[in-house]
């Protein structure tokens, strides 16, 4: 009983932790708009092939195959859920303007837990460690930068690449939960064990 005890323990605090990277290789058309992909779902954001493109942010911004999403039309994107998640980490790379500001709003259940805004690169991806728990939307909003000499685009467009999510991390309340649970099965066994 312990052991079915300690293990249901380690093993619900291992699926909270585990993250796993979303990569936009298989399943997608490049110039697709898609809204399901990665068990989230998307909403302003396009499949893009980046092997055979001119010069750009764009190109460069592929580190986990050739495939990319980016916000088609440099408008709002979103990603959401309909449980809660954690936003890890991800590869962002402006498309065609140096210097160009990404605001990142994570919310849940309507109301906004953080918002930071992050500046990219236009000639390389910029890893970026969101650190979003417990939040069941995020929202990119592009704006700002200057033209990139040599690119042939002025959008503020961006492209995402290796977003890493995870399970949403509990509230502390949910864990003393956990614990007062695994504590009332381990007194009931004891007094099962003394009874017998």
């Amino acid at each position: 009983m312990k052991k079915l005890m300690a293990t249901l323990a380690l093993s619900s605090l291992t699926s909270i932790a585990s993250a796993a990277p979303v990569t936009f290789e298989s399943g997608l058309v490049s110039g697709q708009v898609f809204t399901a992909f990665g068990g989230l779902n998307w909403s302003g954001f396009a499949a893009l092939n980046t092997a055979s493109l001119p010069s750009s942010g764009l190109k460069l911004a592929a580190t986990s195959g050739s495939f990319v999403a980016f916000n088609k039309g440099a408008g709002v994107a979103t990603i959401s859920s309909a449980t809660p998640f954690s936003l890890v980490g991800a590869d962002l790379t402006a498309g065609w303007r140096d210097g160009l500001s990404v605001t990142v709003v994570g919310k849940l259940g309507g109301s906004t837990v953080s918002s930071t805004t992050y500046t990219l690169s236009a000639t390389s991806p910029t890893h970026i460690a969101f650190g979003l728990g417990n939040v069941d939307s995020v929202s990119f909003t592009s704006f700002g930068g200057t033209p990139h000499l040599g690119y042939n685009g002025t959008q503020a467009t961006f492209a995402l690449d290796t977003l890493t999510i995870a399970a949403a991390v509990p509230e502390p309340e949910t864990y003393a939960m956990l614990l007062a649970g695994l504590g009332l099965m381990g007194a009931v066994a004891r007094r099962r064990n003394k009874r017998a």
